[in-house]
């Protein structure tokens, strides 16, 4: 796996008896790796499983140890914390395959690690990367980051932080901005929640999208806590929820309602955990005004929870840039709890 400039090789050696203890062997291969050595895996992002995974070892049958890879059909959690795998094929995993990785079959990411089987049974069980994150701190995850279905989501945060329009440009053009990068860090990083979005707000060039996404990309090589950075463009409030749903591995919610309602439930339990980020860029580019109203309530609701600290980027919407104009009934900034110039919540970059 690869973290921020450095490389390290993980091993789930045993799930205890009572499915809360995991044995862990982790080894630093530092920065400068051998050639040798096989290309970095980047952790599945999300808590929500992939559906479809493969997992590579070496059967101790196999003789000449060439590797040979299984697939298999994600089937959900059991009791404790492991995940049930179910055979795509007429066998599951062979002898000499336990602790191996567990790929997902489409961004070839890690999953989690191999623990047990059943021949009789027809599964396999894996101990996912949520597991092990939360008992290693260190695990070098990624963010979430996505969008309206667009696989360039990661592409956009890593040009804006780097104050950039397009990938040709290169380089880092990112200038200033410092003061608006220390409250962002505060409030994300913050023991108690805040209770409320903060919003970064200014006219088209101002640099909203820079310093939201300058600070995403600084908090997930610290690896703190787990993240989702949500680019709103074309966004609808459906591709919102679901991102939401994969950050905290909820099913898909059908609304607004159903989101904060099921995350409620589980907030009591969340104290005391590190919080999960959410930042959307952006906002005021999503599908429609209903999608935008929609993702703004949503982000209200989410940052009165323990479990969250929310940022938003979002271009004023008003006719002027008067205050009457900025902060009436019905906006976008009253929707996000920002009341006036003097709200706590809002950080209004001047052109």
């Amino acid at each position: 796996m690869q973290g921020s400039g450095e490389q390290v090789a993980l091993v789930v050696v045993n799930l205890g008896p009572d499915n809360k203890m995991v044995d862990l062997a982790v080894l630093d291969l530092g920065e400068s790796t051998p050639d040798w050595l096989p290309k970095p895996v980047i952790v599945w992002p999300a808590a929500r499983m992939p559906a479809h995974v493969r997992v590579f070892g070496y059967p101790l049958a196999e003789g000449v140890l060439n590797g040979v890879w299984r697939e298999f059909v994600v089937s959900g959690p059991t009791a404790g914390d492991a995940v049930q795998l179910d055979w795509a094929a007429d066998a599951g995993t062979f002898p000499g395959h336990s602790g191996a990785p567990v790929i997902d079959r489409t961004r070839h990411s890690l999953a989690g690690i191999l623990i047990e089987g059943s021949r009789d049974g027809r599964f396999d069980r894996f101990v996912p990367v949520t597991v092990i994150g939360r008992l290693w701190a260190k695990l070098p995850r990624r963010w979430l980051i996505g969008g309206a279905g667009r696989d360039d989501a990661r592409a956009h945060f890593i040009r804006r932080a780097h104050g950039q329009r397009s990938a040709a440009r290169g380089g880092d053009l990112f200038r200033g901005r410092r003061e608006a990068l220390l409250v962002i860090f505060e409030w994300l990083t913050a023991t108690e929640t805040p209770g409320q979005v903060l919003v970064i707000t200014g006219q088209p060039g101002a640099g909203k999208s820079a310093v939201v996404s300058r600070a995403v990309l600084a908090l997930e090589s610290q690896y703190i806590a787990p993240g989702l950075a949500f680019h709103a463009r074309g966004a609808t409030i459906g591709d919102f929820l679901l991102a939401v749903a994969d950050l905290t591995g909820m099913d898909e919610p059908t609304s607004v309602d159903q989101l904060v309602r099921e995350l409620k439930d589980e907030d009591e339990a969340m104290r005391g955990l590190p919080a999960s980020r959410i930042v959307v860029d952006a906002l005021d580019e999503a599908a429609s005004a209903a999608d935008r109203n929609h993702i703004a309530e949503a982000l209200a609701e989410l940052a009165v929870l323990a479990a969250f600290r929310v940022a938003v980027a979002t271009r004023l919407l008003a006719a002027s840039d008067s205050d009457t104009q900025k902060y009436a009934p019905g906006g976008i900034l009253p929707a996000l709890g920002v009341l006036g110039p003097d709200s706590p919540n809002i950080i209004d970059l001047m052109p």
